[in-house]
Parts: C-alpha cells; structure tokens; sequence
C-alpha cells in the first residue's frame, strides 16, 4: 500500500475539511480519509522537494492513455478546470497528494475504470520555495 508523505500543516487542513459538516460528499470524505489514515506526517520544513503537496503544480502521465497533464493540486473551494486547478478531493487530486516524482499509482475512476499514472516532475512546490503558509 502507498503511504503518502504529507505535511503537518497539509494534515491539518484536510482534518478540518473532514470534519466539517457537509463541506465533502461521502466519496470524496473517504478519499482524503484514505490518505490521512496511511500517510507519513513531516513538518512542511523538512518535505523532500520532489513530494507532491498542496498547492505544488506537477507534471503526471497517465500511464493508461500516454496523455501527459500539468496542474496545481488545490482545495476544492478553489479548483477550477479550465485553469489547471485540481481538487485534491478529486480521484486524480487525492492520488497524486504525497507522490514523489518517478513513482506511479492506481487508482480508480467514479464510472469504474481503473486508471495508472507516473509523477513526472515537479515545477512548482510551496515549501521548496519557502512559501510554508500556503
């Protein structure tokens, strides 16, 4: 099983989002739940840079299609498509949160279909940059 490497101050944020009343639907609570339960805690000053977390923009490939993607991983309140902006609750989101670049993960689609992808690279990390608050 993967165990994502989150940061304390990323925890925190997706704990309060759990358990806020009505803010996910039951799919998406489990998800983010899913990774709470099997992820290594770091403080956000000690993260690898290569570490997916919130608010990275990564490079992944969908291993399935070849279709090579970029987008920043984001909280649902401010995920937008048609700007690259991706819900870490979404199935994409929450398998690329806590991913080193070079690793791959399954996971499955809402219609069923199971998909693959690779981390490629990373362009952009808040805490390789310094940037701990975001």
């Amino acid at each position: 099983m993967h165990h994502p490497c989150l940061t304390q101050l990323d925890v925190m944020r997706l704990e309060r989002m759990l358990h806020a009343r009505g803010q996910l639907a039951d799919d998406e609570g489990e998800r983010i739940g899913a990774i709470l339960d099997n992820a290594d805690i770091v403080p956000g000053e000690v993260i690898a840079d290569n570490v997916v977390t919130m608010n990275s923009l990564v490079a992944y490939r969908d291993l399935d299609t070849g279709l090579e993607c970029e987008a920043t991983l984001v909280y649902p309140s401010l995920a937008d498509n048609a700007h690259q902006r991706l819900s870490v609750t979404s199935c994409v989101g929450a398998a690329l949160l806590g991913m080193r670049v070079g690793e791959s993960i399954a996971f499955t689609l809402p219609n069923g279909v199971q998909r693959h992808m690779q981390i490629l690279a990373i362009p952009f990390q808040p805490e390789a940059a310094g940037q701990f608050h975001l």
